[in-house]
């Protein structure tokens, strides 16, 4: 074998584990950007279910009862969202980077509009929800 042909074949052995290494590396990629918006999404639909699930406990238990709930700021990734309730279609929505996540509420009875984050105290007045 001649010199130059050798490293001919060996240009040829480099480029075809170069695109090897990068289809996988493409894949790995992908996969971990899935991964990522599923984790955001898996927690969008937490602070959602868990304002609902909040929300109902305290209407099934009845005036006078309240409790305190924290909701963080932002969802994993620093990830803006908001918090709408609306009271005549009885569910709750999270909404990040023009998607949303939907959680039922019991009551209509409560109040509607957007609320703050952090610590919010939730109570019972004669069958109105009222959150603070």
């Amino acid at each position: 074998m001649k010199k130059a042909q050798i490293t001919t074949d060996f240009i040829i052995v480099l480029i075809i584990i170069l695109i090897i290494f990068l289809s996988v590396f493409s894949i790995i990629n992908k996969r971990n950007n899935d991964y990522s918006a599923n984790e955001l999404q898996l927690n969008a639909k937490k602070i959602a279910n868990d304002l609902s699930s909040t929300i109902n406990n305290i209407y099934l238990a009845g005036d006078g009862y309240n409790t305190s709930l924290f909701l963080p700021n932002t969802l994993i990734g620093s990830i803006e969202y908001n918090i709408s309730v609306y009271p005549d279609s009885y569910f709750i929505e999270v909404r990040y980077n023009s998607k949303q996540y939907k959680s039922k509420i019991l009551t209509s009875n409560i109040d509607s509009g957007m609320f703050s984050k952090g610590n919010i105290n939730i109570q019972n007045q004669n069958g109105y929800i009222q959150i603070t």
